[in-house]
């Protein structure tokens, strides 16, 4: 995990970054759950396998599982126009 420190000056940066976040973490997601049958993958410390049959199944139920818990935001952002500077 990536975690570091960024200054957020107002509401609209944070609710811009959170959504790019989001979508960030849907597309990774979208992307794992198609990959191809047979594909050899590897856990960080353990032996490589295959995706394929049962162990693919319950891969892509695990990552449809994902979605359903994160795949969409409980709010739909809506930023203000800036104000002109006179």
């Amino acid at each position: 995990m990536n975690e570091e420190t960024v200054a957020v000056n107002d509401l609209d940066q944070f609710v811009g970054m959170l959504t790019a976040w989001h979508q960030h973490q849907v597309a990774t997601i979208q992307h794992l759950y198609e990959a191809p049958e047979g594909i050899e993958v590897q856990e960080e410390d353990g032996e490589p396998f295959k995706l394929e049959g049962d162990v693919r199944r319950a891969y892509q139920l695990g990552l449809q599982m994902a979605m359903e818990y994160l795949g969409k935001l409980p709010f739909n952002p809506e930023y203000e126009d800036a104000e002109p500077v006179h």
